[in-house]
């Protein structure tokens, strides 16, 4: 349901992230962190809820009215808003006992939450397993009012999940809104015994379609999706095997129909596109630029973050472990070509001595720490 093990942190794990310009965004993460920076990463003030260094965030939203949603993993689950950019918290939405709440999507007028399959009772599990297993769905929650309240989709409207299926909490984006041509609103990722791309909310039944990623133990399968037109794109692997490269990546040309494998060099936790064929994807030990739809990866030894997000201008964002929180700029030659020395810069978080300066990474990696 997480990410990689990581080494001893100095700074908060960074998993949600919202990018609004080139010089402002917030992230959310471990220990109860909220921060928004408003210079292009430089630095960053605290704006989470007060009290609550306990709390893992796995996911954050900027509302079109300006509001902010805070996604909590910490039982119980919980979606908290705040009205004034951070300023003050209420929460909205609570799950019951033991529920995983997974990511938000935001679009066509909606918020969703996706929540891990809930655990059979184990008197149900033992007496009847092939009812516990017909029973068991994914929960999807949907507010139609900026987040104020939300109600359970009803569970017809969704396929069965399967025994040991699951979503990943690692970036908040193994759930997204889909395009307005789409026959379906949103569509979602999964990973351990299998892997699956789930798209729902339209006038047709959901969409359900196998992905060659890896899978069939708990910690493989798809972590994060991106999508540009009818092109889908899916990334993810093996969190506790972060080099193994196969089946670390697919790529849709139909919306989601079929999909064809792909290998990212090694895990990624996020990915998005940059344009309608170029990609760029991310994990915990390195990162890899697609300049053909997600068909063939470039991998690089840096950045390692755990989540991207792209600002309405076009600028991107980055956030990761030991308070990592980047604003990214493209390189200054597109990789993969004759000229694949090009710059990709960052700017760390102030508060990630781990990091230190760092006012320029190179596609090979040198000029990092």
């Amino acid at each position: 349901r997480g990410g990689a093990a990581e080494a001893v942190a100095v700074g908060p794990s960074l998993r949600g992230l919202v990018a609004l310009d080139e010089q402002r965004a917030f992230a959310a993460g471990s220990a109860g962190t909220v921060w928004c920076s408003d210079d292009g990463g430089q630095s960053h003030r605290p704006v989470g809820p007060a009290g609550q260094q306990q709390a893992d965030y796995r996911d954050v939203e900027l509302l079109p009215d300006g509001a902010l949603l805070l996604l909590s993993v910490t039982e119980p689950a919980r979606v908290l808003r705040s009205d004034d950019r951070g300023g003050s918290w209420q929460v909205v939405f609570e799950g019951e006992a033991a529920a995983f709440f997974d990511a938000f999507a935001v679009g066509h007028g909606r918020v969703v939450v996706l929540a891990d399959p809930p655990a059979p009772a184990p008197a149900v599990a033992a007496a009847a397993p092939a009812a516990a297993d017909a029973a068991l769905r994914f929960g999807l929650f949907v507010s139609d009012d900026g987040g104020r309240e939300f109600r359970p989709l009803p569970a017809e409207q969704l396929p069965p999940a399967l025994p040991g299926e699951h979503a990943f909490a690692a970036s908040g984006t193994c759930l997204v809104a889909l395009p307005a041509s789409h026959p379906h609103r949103f569509a979602f990722v999964t990973g351990g015994s299998v892997s699956r791309f789930v798209a729902f909310g339209g006038d047709e039944p959901p969409w359900v379609t196998p992905l060659p990623l890896q899978q069939g133990t708990a910690s493989r399968g798809a972590f994060a999706l991106a999508v540009h037109g009818r092109r889908v794109v899916v990334v993810g692997g093996d969190h506790l095997e972060p080099e193994l490269a196969a089946g670390t990546a697919a790529c849709s040309d139909d919306g989601g129909r079929t999909f064809r494998s792909a290998a990212a060099g090694g895990y990624r936790s996020a990915v998005v596109f940059l344009d309608a064929s170029t990609l760029f994807a991310v994990g915990p030990r390195g990162a890899s630029w697609s300049i053909d739809g997600g068909r063939r990866w470039l991998a690089v030894p840096r950045p390692r973050l755990h989540t991207l997000a792209r600002a309405a201008d076009g600028s991107l964002w980055g956030a990761g472990a030991d308070g990592q929180l980047l604003r990214l700029l493209p390189p200054t030659n597109v990789p993969g070509t004759s000229a694949a020395s090009g710059t990709f810069a960052g700017t760390p978080s102030a508060s990630s001595p781990s990091v230190g300066n760092l006012p320029r990474l190179r596609l090979d990696g040198s000029g990092s720490p």
